[in-house]
């Protein structure tokens, strides 16, 4: 692979990361000062960002995560997670927690982990994907293979979990957003970036997105809602990719890399 390849690809990752970094802002600044949490779906442009934003982060996510690791490099890796994924967090709410004399125990049993749940989510999706990143790539097809049944099984069974374990491991918002870190992650491991951000790919991505009203109200399954996901997420990095290799929106690849965002994409 060249370097101006190389180069190239790391630009339209960066560019759709600031796409994502804005799609967050301005759905989180039209749902806590424009409409509020009661109102949110009467903004066209709220319900569109929602149906991607934190998705695409998870996404980019995993294909900026470790995919193939040596046992000795596990810890490690482990432990620059934590310093940059929690450790700021964790300042941050016992800091508040002090000068407010709040309970912290109310944010550990939060859900939403008072608005740091991405934090604590990706990190528990990095500690999952280390022990596939163990594995020779040539035995990745069975865990393929396995994997799909047993994600279904645990989507459809997460209420099993008191919601003391459910809200403190946030085992229901880390089942939802596994597939979208694993599918980066494999996008990375198998080098799929030319095939899967392609125009080919792009115009049926485009196409599922036009029709995801029809789609999903025939349909009307679960898993429906992944598909017209992914093929949003899809088509947001391929016309990254393909505005970066025409030269256009470069400024976007600078956002990520100014920002606090680059703690969390290294």
């Amino acid at each position: 692979m060249s370097d101006f390849i190389s180069r190239q690809r790391l630009d339209y990752i960066d560019a759709a990361k600031a796409v994502a970094i804005i799609s967050v802002v301005i759905g989180h600044t039209l749902l806590w000062n424009v409409y509020g949490k009661q109102v949110w779906d009467k903004s066209t442009l709220m319900s569109i960002v929602c149906t991607y934003h934190n998705f695409l982060f998870m996404f980019l996510s995993g294909m900026v995560s470790v995919t193939v690791i040596d046992k000795t490099r596990i810890l490690p890796d482990i432990l620059k997670r934590f310093r940059c994924l929690l450790i700021p967090a964790c300042v941050v709410v016992i800091t508040f927690c002090i000068l407010t004399s709040a309970d912290i125990t109310h944010f550990i049993q939060d859900p939403m982990k008072w608005g740091y749940w991405y934090l604590f989510v990706l990190f528990e999706l990095y500690l999952f994907s280390y022990p596939f990143a163990v594995i020779p790539t040539r035995y990745m097809k069975w865990v393929y293979v396995a994997i799909v049944p047993i994600w279904i099984y645990a989507y459809r069974h997460t209420y099993i979990f008191p919601p003391e374990i459910d809200n403190s491991f946030e085992v229901n918002l880390l089942v939802t957003y596994f597939p979208y870190f694993f599918a980066g992650g494999v996008v990375k491991r198998h080098k799929l970036h030319d095939h899967l951000f392609s125009l080919p790919v792009l115009v049926v991505c485009i196409a599922v997105t036009a029709l995801q009203g029809l789609i999903y109200n025939t349909a009307g399954h679960y898993l429906i809602e992944y598909v017209i996901t992914f093929a949003e997420i899809i088509g947001i990095v391929t016309l990254c990719k393909l505005l970066v290799s025409l030269g256009r929106c470069r400024w976007l690849t600078y956002i990520p890399c100014s920002s606090i965002f680059s703690i969390i994409f290294p």
